[in-house]
């Protein structure tokens, strides 16, 4: 068996039409379940950040904004399946004791303040630069999708493998990617229970590199299955030919899309949260967090000092402004 190649110029224009409409609908699929991971993304942010002793509600939207999100209500609840509380309570108390922590801050003329450290901030800081990567495809993501396709040509083309098999070994492999993504859901609030300091297994940096590989393996393997559904579902000839086979994975894809909106985008910030907290600190965002607590608590003495002033009848020039400094790389 062989691939049915066009033979005129006519039939190469409707395959090129058809292949820029089924990887438009493919995008379309593609970001609209990732709209739903960062909406998910931003309440659990939220609620966790309100759970938080060192939160200032001043910074934040009003809880109200929040309410006219989609599925707010039920991604408030299942925020509480990770033990955020706990979490802040083991990074307190193991951050301390991170002798490679302490000297890049002793390096950087910076203290840990445990009572005045906003793990809040830290978390999105967290969050914000793994989820990123899910909402945009690079060069490299591009160059490895082309490959991708390429050699799925191939195996059609030597072996007569139908789409549909790949797309079952698709999902087959993002199984275990999920799965293993609750496994340190589930360990991190097991370790939030204990009162004992936790010993670093991996570098900061090649923990990172885990949490972005898992999210760029989602992320590829989410885009093939929605092309799968796109060039199901988006052609005439599909429903013409194989009606109850495009119907039925209609239905799949719609069950599945569920599945995903209600359980595995709320997966995505809890699995963050769990690779930054300990024993996987993210030295680097501690830093930076430490920079941010440390400028603020100039520029509040500075603001309490300027409003003093002003009602003493003081007189401030404007080059006296305070100018924070800059953060670490």
């Amino acid at each position: 068996m062989g691939m049915h190649m066009p033979s005129t110029a006519e039939q190469y224009r409707r395959v090129a039409l058809s292949c820029c409409v089924i990887l438009s609908f493919t995008l379309t699929f593609y970001y609209m379940l990732m709209l739903f991971v960062a909406e998910a993304t931003k309440v659990m942010l939220q609620k966790w950040a309100s759970e938080d002793i060192m939160f200032n509600e001043s910074e934040q939207e009003p809880k109200a904004a929040l309410e006219s999100h989609w599925l707010y209500h039920y991604v408030w609840s299942r925020a509480e399946d990770l033990d955020y509380v706990g979490l802040r309570a083991s990074f307190l108390r193991n951050v301390p004791a991170d002798a490679e922590i302490q000297a890049a801050l002793d390096k950087e003329g910076r203290v840990f303040s445990p009572h005045n450290f906003p793990f809040w901030k830290y978390v999105r800081l967290c969050v914000n630069s793994h989820t990123h990567v899910l909402y945009s495809f690079r060069v490299p993501e591009r160059l490895i999708i082309v490959l991708s396709f390429a050699a799925i040509a191939l195996l059609h083309f030597v072996f007569a493998i139908s789409f549909v098999h790949i797309l079952a070994v698709f999902s087959a492999v993002g199984l275990p990617l999920l799965l293993s993504m609750q496994v340190v859901i589930t360990r991190r609030n097991r370790d939030a229970c204990s009162s004992e300091s936790l010993e670093k297994t991996y570098a900061a940096a090649k923990t990172s590199t885990v949490v972005d590989a898992t999210l760029r393996a989602i992320s590829f393997l989410l885009f093939f299955l929605c092309y799968g559904v796109a060039r199901m579902v988006c052609q005439r000839s599909m429903w013409r030919l194989h009606f109850h086979a495009t119907l039925a994975v209609t239905i799949i894809a719609a069950v599945t899309t569920g599945i995903f909106i209600l359980h595995v985008a709320q997966m995505i910030p809890k699995f963050v949260l769990g690779m930054s907290s300990p024993p996987y600190i993210n030295e680097k965002h501690v830093l930076r967090t430490v920079a941010l607590a440390e400028q603020e608590a100039r520029l509040t003495a500075r603001s309490s000092t300027l409003s003093a002033g002003r009602g003493s009848g003081a007189a401030f020039t404007r080059t006296s402004a305070f100018v924070p400094a800059p953060l670490p790389e």
